[in-house]
């Protein structure tokens, strides 16, 4: 209908228009809730009550089967009327769906975020991203999840989330992945540590101190393990952990010495360990990840600029 005729601009329906418009979504509802359905109806639609009565009358022809039953000059819903109100309730709430995702696509706004992260990443980075993003869209809902970077690749590849954010994720022909930053390793040693501590640590300096590393098997712990390969360590770990978060909270309680990601060390730096950084440095890159399907995603492209300005001032905080 144009729009001078839709009834939300102040519009008349003709009755042989009606079964083309909304009417049934709107006086199905009264028909619910009211003792006069087809005054309900009427006053919503702004047409008359005859024109009402005409279209539902019509309705019930094409049907062959009747929607309302009339009992002493009122409409009362029919066991089948119900079950087709209880169906266009379900289309008419896609059809919503469909129009608010157009509304959302065409203007930028969001409804819903589902993130997956390694959970380094959800301590300092994405709280900040998230807030910041928040601000501008106040009516989203975000839904976060950490995993290891396998299980973050499987989410993405899975839609069980919109977006993920991983270190150094490997490769899938069903993920996109884009560089978010570019980060480093840091030593971190306890807040009780009585040598002196130099500016720049190597890894043969941490041989024969007690080692809190990660499992065998993550790719931030084969990064690690290539580094001692170039520089002909090998570091035994003590203590395996599955998390640097966890190092770090170990190296907090005097546990040892442990090298961890930079997000983990401005953890460890507020639980009173001391952070030396590599010479020369051991970098990785923080990637997003996002299905194939999904690249021209306007709510990801987004959130992607929160996230690359979040890692920025992590990294300004610790001086990188």
């Amino acid at each position: 209908l144009p729009p001078s005729r839709c009834p939300e601009n102040g519009g008349s329906v003709a009755a042989k228009d009606l079964p083309k418009t909304a009417w049934e979504r709107w006086g199905w509802r009264p028909a619910e809730s009211r003792r006069d359905p087809v005054s309900g109806a009427s006053k919503i639609l702004n047409v008359s009550q005859p024109a009402i009565s005409k279209a539902l009358r019509r309705a019930e022809d094409q049907l062959a089967f009747k929607l309302f039953d009339r009992v002493r000059g009122r409409l009362y819903p029919t066991p089948e009327g119900r079950a087709i109100y209880m169906e266009a309730e379900r289309l008419f709430a896609g059809l919503e769906n469909i129009q608010k995702l157009a509304t959302n696509i065409r203007t930028g706004e969001v409804d819903r975020l589902r993130i997956a992260a390694a959970s380094a990443l959800s301590i300092d980075i994405l709280p900040l991203a998230i807030s910041q993003f928040r601000l501008e869209h106040p009516h989203a809902i975000c839904e976060i999840e950490t995993f290891a970077t396998n299980d973050i690749c499987s989410a993405v590849l899975n839609r069980s989330v919109d977006v993920g954010f991983a270190f150094e994720p490997p490769e899938h022909p069903g993920l996109f992945q884009f560089n978010m930053c570019e980060a480093r390793f840091f030593a971190i040693f306890p807040p009780d540590c009585a040598q002196p501590l130099p500016a720049f640590v190597e890894f043969e300096d941490l041989v024969h101190l007690p080692f809190v590393g990660l499992q065998t098997g993550d790719p931030m712990d084969l990064i690690f393990q290539a580094a001692c390969k170039d520089a002909c360590v090998n570091l035994i770990p003590q203590v395996k952990v599955k998390t640097y978060e966890i190092a770090a909270s170990l190296v907090s309680r005097g546990a040892g010495v442990a090298v961890v990601d930079q997000y983990s060390a401005l953890t460890a730096k507020r639980l009173a360990c001391k952070i030396v950084p590599f010479n020369p440095d051991v970098v990785f890159f923080v990637r997003g990840l996002v299905a194939s399907h999904n690249l021209s995603s306007v709510q990801i492209k987004r959130f992607r600029g929160y996230m690359e300005r979040a890692g920025a001032a992590v990294a300004k905080e610790l001086g990188t």
